[in-house]
């Protein structure tokens, strides 16, 4: 939090969530604008919108790879590899510096320019039917 609160500046934070990690959030005042969790749509629309994502889930990184937005992930894996393998992704694990370079790299506009993974074209019923018709 305190490695966010050092790197983003001005740049809001927004964050849906629940439970302790609110709590935790609330409790180190760390200028986070906490929101209730957000349907599909909310949430989907809301990463299509972000300038960065920093998150600790695999599907968050695949959203953000979908719609072009850059993501880092506090973890040292990911289910998704593909997301990594293109530059849309960065894993930083827990490493505060690891974070604050990739911040750096995202808020200065450095972030590589990523196309989507191989298949990720809309296009997977179309290649189901035509097996299930073959």
């Amino acid at each position: 939090l305190q490695t966010m609160r050092e790197t983003t500046g001005d740049i809001p934070i927004i964050a849906p969530l629940r439970g302790l990690a609110r709590k935790t959030v609330e409790n180190q005042n760390a200028r986070i604008q906490i929101i209730e969790p957000l349907s599909y749509l909310e949430f989907g629309w809301l990463t299509a919108h972000a300038k960065g994502i920093i998150t600790d889930s695999g599907n968050v990184s695949e959203e953000a790879t979908f719609n072009g937005v850059p993501c880092i992930t506090l973890n040292n894996y990911t289910e998704h590899q593909e997301t990594v393998s293109v530059g849309s992704n960065v894993l930083v694990g827990e490493d505060p510096e690891k974070l604050r370079d990739s911040l750096s790299q995202l808020l200065s506009g450095n972030w590589k320019k990523c196309a989507l993974p191989d298949r990720w074209d809309g296009r997977t019923a179309e290649r189901i039917i035509q097996i299930i018709l073959s």
